[in-house]
């Protein structure tokens, strides 16, 4: 499955986040690979941040996405597939559903510093946005 359904999100990650190489104040994880529309188009994007607020659904308390679900374009969504992405959504979805659970609150409530602490912790490094990948 190249594509799965996508929830929309507090942010809606875009095509120019992944060729720009954007980079977030909640970011809790990021994205590397192409930009793969299949056998339409391929183009090397730059590493990019993904924002907590991408995993967080607009109109629906307590729930987070993460993987191929996380809000983004049609497009944007083919910059992401990778499982490698997928893992790192899925992390931080998983860190902040424990600390919201543990806390008796909203994911939405959570303070974004407090998963990106617990998330360098595990040995997450949330500091390569922008970069170009010379290793693709």
């Amino acid at each position: 499955v190249r594509e799965s359904r996508r929830v929309l999100g507090e942010y809606v990650l875009t095509e120019e986040n992944a060729m720009e190489g954007t980079r977030f104040e909640d970011v809790v994880a990021w994205r590397s690979g192409n930009l793969d529309i299949g056998h339409v188009r391929l183009a090397r994007m730059k590493i990019h941040d993904v924002p907590y607020r991408a995993l967080l659904p607009v109109s629906i308390d307590g729930l987070l996405v993460a993987g191929r679900c996380i809000s983004t374009t049609h497009v944007a969504a083919s910059a992401g597939k990778s499982m490698g992405n997928c893992f790192a959504t899925g992390h931080a979805a998983g860190i902040a559903g424990a600390m919201s659970a543990k806390k008796g609150i909203l994911p939405r409530e959570l303070k974004v510093e407090k998963i990106q602490d617990a998330l360098r912790k595990d040995g997450v490094d949330l500091d390569f946005s922008g970069q170009e990948q010379n290793w693709l």
